[in-house]
């Protein structure tokens, strides 16, 4: 698994059709989860990552620990009209 920050699109790969509904439907409902029930969610969904073929295959492992960063709140741009 690669991070999406590193990963490069490669021309003609891009996916232009319109996302189905019910997947919109279900990443508006996950994203409007409360922050501690979205992040039990994230962690159950991690635990499976390492059940994977692929992941072994890769050799790789998954920590179900959540990384802790700091973080600041941005102040709001000023906005003009006109």
């Amino acid at each position: 698994i690669i991070p999406a920050e590193l990963c490069i699109i490669i021309e003609g790969q891009i996916f232009k059709r319109k996302v189905p509904p019910e997947l919109t439907k279900q990443v508006v409902e996950f994203s409007t989860q409360k922050p501690d029930v979205r992040l039990d969610m994230i962690k159950s969904g991690v635990l499976e990552y390492n059940n994977s073929d692929f992941i072994r295959n890769a050799q790789m492992a998954i920590s179900s620990t959540p990384v802790m960063i700091d973080g600041r709140v941005l102040p709001t741009p000023d906005m003009s009209y006109g």
